[in-house]
């Protein structure tokens, strides 16, 4: 990393994001859209028996779709990229 240059604070490690820029911050979405389960969630202690619990929930029957998801990133501005490797 050079002087001055900040880490990407990125789920997968990805490189740095140009300036300007940032990745999307874990569970944006479900507190924008107020998520019924997220503010429970948000009510618990974190790593408690009962946060699991909720997490678990939201896991595994989240009350919103992809398409949803998808379309709160573009109307919040978010890019949904790839980098093209070898071509392909």
């Amino acid at each position: 990393m050079q002087a001055g240059e900040q880490p990407s604070d990125s789920i997968n490690g990805a490189a740095a994001l140009p300036e300007g820029y940032r990745d999307y911050r874990r569970r944006e979405f479900c507190k924008d859209v107020m998520c019924p389960v997220q503010s429970r969630l948000d009510k618990e202690e974190p790593g408690s028996e009962s946060y699991e619990k909720v997490r678990e929930e939201c896991k595994r029957a989240c009350r919103y779709t992809t398409h949803q998801f998808h379309k709160w990133l573009i109307n919040n501005g978010f890019l949904v990229v790839k980098p093209e490797i070898g071509g392909a």
